[in-house]
C-alpha cells in the first residue's frame, strides 16, 4: 500500500486549522508541562498507582508496605527509563522488571553470582517509624538557652 503525498499534506492542513501551529511550544497537560511532569515523576511525586505484582517461581512474600513502597521506587525507575532493576529493600535483593512491576525473583547475597540483564540497582528506604507528639512549649523551652541572643562583653545574661 502506498500512500498518496497529497492526502498527507491534506492531512497535515487540517490539523493546522483544528488550531495546532508547526512549531509551537507544546501545550501543558493539566497546567504542567511535560518536563515538568518527567520532574516530578523523577522526584516521586506522581504516582502511576500500578500494582508490584510477585510471580509465584520467585519464591518471595512482600507485605503491604514493601509493595507500596517498592511501587513508589518503581514509578521513579521508570521515569529514569529503567527497564530492569536489582532492588534492595528490607535486607532483601529482588529482580524487578520496571515496564510490568513485577518481582520475577531473588537474589541471594550470600552467593557469588553474576545477574546480567539488569540496567539499575534500586534503594528502597526502610519503611518510617511512626513520628511521636511534640509539645511544642516544652521544646521551645529546652531550646531558649539556646537560641537566646549572646550578651556583649562585659553584659550579664539575664535568667
Amino acid at each position: 500500500m502506498s500512500l498518496d503525498p497529497l492526502a498527507i499534506l491534506r492531512l497535515g492542513a487540517g490539523l493546522l486549522r483544528a488550531g495546532n501551529r508547526v512549531g509551537a511550544a507544546p501545550r501543558p497537560i493539566e497546567g504542567a508541562s511535560f518536563d515538568e511532569l518527567l520532574g516530578k515523576a523523577r522526584a516521586g511525586e506522581i504516582a502511576s498507582g500500578v500494582p508490584i505484582r510477585v510471580t509465584k517461581e520467585s519464591g518471595v512474600t512482600l507485605n503491604d508496605s514493601q509493595r507500596a513502597r517498592l511501587a513508589v521506587a518503581a514509578d521513579k525507575a521508570e521515569a529514569e527509563g529503567v527497564g530492569r532493576a536489582v532492588v534492595l529493600i528490607d535486607g532483601q535483593v529482588l529482580s524487578l522488571d520496571v515496564p510490568t512491576r513485577t518481582i520475577t525473583g531473588a537474589v541471594d547475597p550470600g552467593k557469588t553470582q553474576v545477574q546480567a540483564g539488569h540496567d539499575a540497582v534500586i534503594t528502597v528506604a526502610a519503611e518510617s517509624a511512626p513520628t511521636k507528639a511534640v509539645d511544642g512549649a516544652a521544646l521551645l523551652m529546652k531550646l531558649k538557652p539556646l537560641i537566646a541572643p549572646t550578651p556583649a562583653p562585659g553584659e550579664s545574661r539575664a535568667a
